[in-house]
């Protein structure tokens, strides 16, 4: 049931126009990876309701859809809402305004829709680790081309000991080592390009105005932390192409991919001697 109720609830609220920001976004937007998982997530309810018309026993989730809508225990209200936007017409137009939004701006820009940063005025991320999760659940109308695009939009993101989480206009301090100190504490001078102590607190005001030039100055230009967790989600999504185009020409070359990160995964993971 609860599950059910997310779906029509997001469908309801018309997830292709919700504009979203948890706690470490700095400004609310429409994000492709998000619009991408919900798309994904109901093109395979739909596909569940197309196929359990054939199916002697339904899967659970179908079967529980049906029960809701004859359940006596749940508002009037509320079966309708979910029966509306769970129909196959609401399924279909719901993932038809998701694909809109995800080619969109993929192409375009990337991750997001061109947001323009507050305080430096610069528009659009661009390429952002989260365009990983496309990979995780093959998104139907998807072809090669298409994955390829998202792997050009995070290659950038790169580094030697992991993944930045996206590049400018956002690379200016986001998670730079200082901040993951306590106000009171002073960062290590071996951290910092400066001779003068520096304190945790002093790096989040600066990042929180985007005072720049601070914090260029205390670590440099490069500085922002670099993911493992995008090194590991490369292995996934390299071994995805391989599995889902293996007849492409760039067959060998995804499987060779998805083995290099598999191994610079297990160097980053693993203790030295």
């Amino acid at each position: 049931m609860a599950a059910l109720a997310d779906l029509a609830m997001l469908v309801r609220l018309k997830f292709w126009e919700m504009k979203s920001a948890d706690a470490w976004e700095e400004t609310p937007e429409i994000y492709t990876s998000s619009v991408a998982v919900i798309t994904g997530a109901l093109e395979r309810f739909y596909d569940l309701l197309e196929s359990s018309e054939k199916l002697e026993t339904p899967s659970a989730l179908v079967a529980s859809y049906r029960e809701v809508l004859k359940s006596n225990q749940i508002s009037e209200s509320l079966r309708g809402i979910i029966g509306e936007a769970l129909s196959r017409d609401g399924l279909r137009n719901a993932i038809d305004r998701g694909y809109d939004v995800i080619f969109r701006q993929l192409r375009e820009t990337g991750e997001d829709s061109g947001i323009t940063d507050p305080y430096s005025n610069k528009r659009g991320r661009g390429g952002d680790t989260a365009l990983l999760w496309l990979f995780f659940h093959r998104l139907k109308r998807f072809s090669e081309a298409d994955y390829e695009l998202v792997l050009e939009r995070v290659k950038p993101l790169m580094r030697a000991s992991g993944m930045l989480r996206y590049v400018d206009p956002y690379a200016d301090g986001y998670l730079n080592p200082g901040y993951f100190f306590e106000d009171h504490e002073v960062v290590p001078s071996e951290m910092t390009k400066v001779s003068q102590p520096v304190k945790g607190n002093y790096i989040r005001q600066a990042f929180g105005t985007r005072y720049t030039r601070y914090i260029e100055d205390v670590f440099g230009k490069d500085f922002p932390a670099q993911w493992s967790l995008g090194v590991i989600v490369s292995v996934q999504a390299y071994a995805s192409m391989a599995d889902w185009f293996p007849q492409s020409a760039r067959a060998t070359e995804y499987r060779k991919k998805a083995r290099d990160y598999f191994l610079k995964m297990l160097a980053m993971v693993t203790p030295g001697p």
